[in-house]
């Protein structure tokens, strides 16, 4: 049972904070970015993670009550300063329940919204694996590769279909493991 505790806006950033660092995750309160565009950018938190092929980060923002203008606005923000700093996810901390109209935009932005009920869900899930590092990048083998990428927390599909303005297929396709955020 989630605890009252955690309803606050910094019980929940602190309970994801650790959620991330157990997940190989570095974080950081209050860092400045600068950006693409060369606007200089401020996140609650970034999380960071050096995967060895690749480098995962992680926004999170932790969203103000007020109006709806006002949310839908910080969401916007929030989208567009992910995007110039080049960010893989975004995190929205919330106190209160969005309106459907957030949800939608927040979803459509890829960003995923965290409340206490779903602080539920984080304390039971299973942790994450030990990433393995090899000593080495070089793979004689497809199967190789694959445990190395699983090793990393990768989850690997074989015929993945999707629908993208067309359908397609791929032998297999490397995707990050599924983040309960």
């Amino acid at each position: 049972m989630v605890t009252a505790a955690l309803n606050t806006t910094s019980a929940l950033k602190d309970f994801i904070k650790k959620y991330l660092e157990k997940r190989g995750y570095k974080t950081t309160e209050g860092v400045k970015v600068l950006g693409k565009s060369g606007a200089e950018h401020t996140f609650d938190m970034l999380a960071r993670r050096d995967a060895g092929f690749a480098s995962h980060s992680i926004g999170v923002a932790l969203i103000p009550d007020g109006d709806e203008k006002t949310r839908i606005n910080f969401l916007h923000n929030c989208a567009n300063r992910a995007y110039d700093v080049g960010l893989a996810a975004s995190v929205i901390v919330a106190t209160t329940p969005l309106s459907q109209e957030a949800q939608r935009l927040a979803q459509h932005q890829r960003m995923k919204i965290v409340n206490a009920d779903e602080i539920q869900t984080l304390l039971i899930e299973e942790p994450a694996r030990k990433i393995q590092f090899t000593g080495s990048a070089t793979f004689e083998t497809r199967s190789q590769l694959t445990k190395a990428l699983e090793n990393l927390n990768y989850r690997i599909e074989r015929e993945v279909n999707s629908k993208a303005n067309q359908e397609w297929s791929t032998p297999s396709i490397l995707l990050p493991m599924r983040m309960t955020l």
